[in-house]
């Protein structure tokens, strides 16, 4: 367990501080080790060096900084289902086949716009060369939200890329891929089918948003994954057809269970082989097969060190899986289910009261993960979770394989009407579905350390690790839920929205957002998804202007809280009329803040008509312009030349051509520049123009597309920077 869990801390390490802190861990723990046991330091010796050379291997297939936003001509071929939208566009995943020698590309994630492919005539397997448009997988990084880079990364997407034009198409499918074509054309409902390829090839990833975000908040996404589940029941199946075959020949040949497991493992492993070795099916194999492999050597493990090997081999085969969430679950919810068989939680229960009591278990044991990962926790997930695992896995897992052996009609028909019973009903639990406070990782670890010491050491030593982690629960609850802080600071967080905006301002007496952020999804605002758990109670929120990439979690905040004060540049376009004041004919009402009208005659565009917010403490100044125009700086320059020099200046419109005015840069010389920046298929933010002042100036630019969110406390004689980047991240971007 102690080398598992090194091994693992060794991963986080590389990944969050870099190579050095991770070398220099791995030589102190070794040396620790040395002294107490020669052969277990070997093992973390060798082990360390196979997994850092791993990820150094990985990492080197990672489109380079150099080539960001660059044209090259690929030939990619599409593994999954592709993700169609509305406007015409599709996404998937796609092996990439021919490249660049520059290039060490593995698998991309790839849109394709509707004006360069029919999306109705590329299927799974197909396979394209043009041109594409690469950049890098970068994900958001906001605090107490999962961190895309890490899922990039966990599932080794080097790139994603947009393609400019078409040269050839031809097909090069997979098995799985030849019967998914094979039979999606039986299917008339596309939930429907998306459900069946989750249950029979293990392509979630391929799920729309949607459907996804629908079984994710009911928390079913675990029984839509090639899994434990799945591999038990192709094991059971194995099982019955050996016994069958002993009972055949019985009177000639004996075959006892050891056979049996054997012929279990192999019979997994050829499905795994088939799928194409995913990583959610590999990592249900390992933790199956460890322990069936161990008996078949004849080899006396017990279950809780058969799951530390289970796990040193899952880390040994891709170290990278323990930056996503699905390693974790999996590993310890295993870790639950042997503890509570353990201490024979259940002997003194009925069957029925038995599962129930497990499945409630279960279902509280994901909400660490919850708590600190941001996805949303259901009040129903017991009883759905207790209904549906079975029905899944004895009537929807044979349903689908015979679907898959035969494509009988009747049988898809019986299917998709399932599935939409099913997801209506989802449907209607999914209003239950909550979206915890942000928790930070040390504080979790603290608290389940010290209440996993209380439930394995009885007595005196245990009911005071319990009082103290109960004690610890209760000071985090009440913390979240008063808002109680060790004093209140002045700071500013500019938090990573990808391409938008949306900066809280704190002071000693008030909390202000200023913009939303944009979407998330199709339908669904950042703010909702994920952004609204890591902020506190506001006092008003100002949203600049209407368009979406400031204004979409606008509606949600204010159901949320219904009274906000709310003021905006275009009021009866971001809310329902006398909801929203206009802040250039009103004042916000705190001294620390003001609004500078900018008059009507200098709206060239929408973007003109954003609110200028001026924060000022008597120490420390800063100014918000939202998407404001060169022609509003240049006016902010001669009618109020004594709001100048800003401590902290927020570039507009993103860095954006149109703002950024070389005159306004100027004006805060030596000051600090920020800019909240996305990603996008085209490289405009910043835009060139401005990079070149910043670099011929010498400034530095704190960007959030480079280094995630930015927080800026204001102290009383100067400005502290934290920010949220990653080692890995640093790597890629420079």
């Amino acid at each position: 367990m102690i080398v598992a869990a090194f091994f693992i801390a060794l991963i986080w390490l590389w990944f969050q501080l870099g190579w050095s802190w991770a070398v220099a861990s791995l030589v102190v723990g070794v040396g620790v080790v040395l002294v107490w046991h020669r052969w277990t330091a070997v093992l973390l010796l060798v082990g360390g060096i196979w997994i850092l050379g791993q990820l150094e291997t990985s990492i080197q297939h990672v489109l380079p900084n150099s080539q960001q936003h660059q044209k090259n001509s690929l030939a990619v071929c599409l593994l999954q289902a592709p993700k169609l939208y509305d406007d015409g566009l599709m996404s998937g995943l796609a092996k990439v086949v021919q490249q660049p020698d520059y290039l060490n590309l593995r698998t991309i994630k790839i849109y394709i716009p509707q004006s360069v492919l029919d999306p109705t005539r590329f299927q799974p397997g197909d396979c394209l060369s043009g041109v594409i448009r690469l950049r890098l997988p970068l994900g958001k990084i906001i605090p107490g939200v999962f961190n895309a880079d890490r899922f990039y990364f966990a599932n080794k997407i080097d790139g994603i890329g947009t393609v400019t034009s078409l040269t050839e198409l031809w097909s090069d499918n997979d098995p799985a891929q030849r019967l998914y074509n094979k039979r999606a054309p039986n299917f008339t409902n596309d939930d429907a089918l998306q459900l069946w390829a989750a249950l029979t090839l293990g392509w979630s990833s391929a799920m729309s948003s949607d459907l996804k975000a629908l079984i994710s908040a009911n928390q079913l996404m675990h029984l839509f994954v090639i899994s434990g589940m799945h591999l038990g029941l192709i094991a059971l199946m194995v099982g019955f057809l050996v016994q069958g075959t002993a009972l055949c020949f019985a009177k000639w040949w004996i075959i006892d269970f050891k056979l049996k497991s054997a012929a279990v493992l192999v019979f997994c492993l050829f499905y795994v082989f088939w799928l194409g070795f995913p990583v959610p099916a590999v990592r249900a194999f390992v933790m199956m097969g460890v322990p069936l492999l161990l008996f078949v050597c004849g080899l006396k493990v017990d279950r809780f060190r058969s799951l530390a090997l289970a796990a040193i081999a899952v880390t040994i085969w891709q170290p990278q899986c323990w930056l996503a969430l699905g390693a974790w679950l999996s590993f310890i919810s295993v870790a639950v289910i042997l503890i509570m068989l353990k201490w024979r939680l259940f002997e003194r229960f009925n069957r029925v009261l038995s599962i129930v009591i497990f499945q409630a278990i279960m279902s509280v044991s994901i909400l660490p993960w919850a708590l600190v990962s941001g996805f949303s926790v259901n009040l129903f997930s017991i009883v759905t979770n207790l209904i549906l695992t079975p029905l899944i896995a004895f009537t929807a897992l044979p349903c689908v394989a015979l679907i898959a052996i035969s494509g009988n009609k009747v049988l898809i028909q019986g299917f998709e009407s399932a599935s939409s019973w099913l997801l209506n009903v989802l449907g209607i639990i999914e209003q239950w579905s909550v979206t915890l406070p942000f928790v930070p990782l040390l504080i979790l670890l603290w608290v389940g350390a010290l209440l996993a010491f209380a439930f394995w050491y009885r007595g005196v030593q245990g009911l005071l690790g319990g009082f103290v982690g109960l004690l610890s629960v209760l000071l985090i609850a009440a913390q979240s839920t008063l808002g109680v802080t060790k004093q209140p600071k002045t700071r500013m967080t500019v938090f990573d929205v990808g391409h938008g905006t949306s900066v809280l301002l704190e002071t000693q007496q008030h909390k202000i957002l200023f913009d939303t952020g944009g979407y998330f999804s199709e339908n669904v605002s950042l703010m909702e998804a994920s952004l609204s758990r890591v902020l506190p109670t506001l006092d008003a929120i100002v949203v600049s202007h209407s368009d979406a990439d400031h204004a979409s979690g606008f509606q949600y905040l204010i159901e949320k809280q219904p009274g906000l004060l709310s003021w905006s540049g275009q009021p009866a376009e971001v809310g329902v009329p006398g909801q929203v004041a206009n802040c250039h004919h009103e004042q916000i009402p705190f001294e620390t803040l003001r609004f500078i009208p900018v008059p009507d005659a200098l709206w060239q565009s929408d973007n003109d008509s954003s609110c200028i917010l001026v924060f000022n403490d008597g120490q420390h100044s800063a100014i918000l312009t939202g998407d404001a125009g060169k022609t509003v700086e240049y006016y902010l320059l001669q009618a109020h030349p004594e709001l100048l020099p800003v401590n902290v200046l927020m570039l507009g419109h993103h860095g954006s051509a149109s703002s950024s005015a070389q005159d306004w840069l100027a004006a805060q010389a030596g000051q600090l520049y920020t800019v909240s920046s996305g990603d996008r298929a085209a490289p405009r933010w910043p835009a060139q123009r401005v990079k070149d002042w910043f670099f011929s100036q010498g400034e530095t630019l704190l960007n959030t597309a480079e280094v995630g969110t930015i927080q800026l406390t204001f102290e009383a004689d100067s400005i502290s920077v934290k920010t949220w980047d990653s080692a890995y991240r640093i790597r890629l971007i420079n």
